[in-house]
């Protein structure tokens, strides 16, 4: 393992010293920054297990590419796809921070637009240091500050700070909308776990990536990471009726898709709607 952390050391090193300048050297996953993220694509890559994407490399070093996936147009720069939903609700094909259908991209807190290695409630934005002390987005006193808010602002929302004021979260209305539309199975593209979706309505497909979580300092239910059976997670803008500690989320596992709720400390990506 020291060799390995040595060699990727070195390959970094390298990248730095040929990269152009608007380009981080070592971003690994295309978000132009440096994080754990592009790190565990880097050790991944030296052991041979997966090319620059994530995809997993077949032997004599052959990466064999899916075919693309559906996309009907473009709005600020990022793809999106037409499911035929009766909303109307368009999403994105890929995660904020990914380039790639299949790239995990950033992780976020419920509320915070910028990732980080330590998803805790000490290191929480809008908490005091425990989920009794949340400081915004809050109906019972309980549980801190009240303030009655039950969507995120367009300031907290990460999908409308990095991509643009054409994008914003999710609704758990929308996501659910979205299972219900969709014929989804559990599969692989290009070597990486997810659930592809098939729309109900006119065809289209979708593909969310099994990115997991982060809690604290560590991945959860992510393959790489040791977990027989990987999971998606995927932020919505909802604060969760129940407990505001929680926010509700899309959850993707094995044969199961479904909406529910969870810690709004931990990272999770984020799969973006047009505004």
């Amino acid at each position: 393992m020291k060799a390995i952390l040595l060699s990727v050391f070195m390959l970094l090193c390298s990248q730095a010293s040929f990269a152009q300048k608007s380009i981080v050297a070592g971003d690994m996953n295309g978000d132009n920054k440096l994080d754990i993220e592009d790190v565990t694509l880097m050790v991944s890559t030296m052991l041979g297990k997966r090319d620059k994407i994530g995809a997993m490399v077949l032997e004599g070093d052959a990466v064999k590419k899916d075919p693309p996936m559906s996309s009907s147009g473009n709005a600020g720069g990022h793809d999106y796809v037409d499911l035929g939903l009766p909303s109307g609700t368009l999403w994105a094909t890929c995660n904020v921070g990914a380039s790639t259908p299949e790239g995990f991209g950033n992780y976020y807190a419920w509320g915070e637009t910028s990732s980080k290695f330590y998803c805790k409630w000490s290191t929480y934005r809008w908490s005091k240091g425990e989920y009794y002390e949340l400081t915004k987005y809050n109906h019972n006193s309980g549980y801190g500050a009240v303030d009655n808010k039950t969507t995120l602002d367009l300031s907290d929302d990460a999908a409308y700070v990095h991509w643009g004021s054409m994008w914003r979260m999710p609704t758990d209305a929308e996501q659910e909308e979205l299972i219900n539309a969709c014929w989804f199975e559990s599969t692989r593209r290009n070597g990486v776990p997810g659930h592809k979706g098939v729309s109900k309505y006119n065809g289209n497909t979708i593909f969310f990536p099994d990115a997991g979580y982060r809690n604290d300092d560590y991945w959860a239910c992510r393959e790489e990471t040791g977990y027989t059976e990987s999971e998606g997670y995927y932020w919505s803008r909802i604060l969760s009726p129940n407990s505001p500690a929680d926010a509700c989320i899309l959850h993707f596992w094995g044969i199961y898709r479904s909406c529910g709720m969870f810690l709004r400390d931990l990272g999770m990506p984020v799969r973006a709607v047009v505004r």
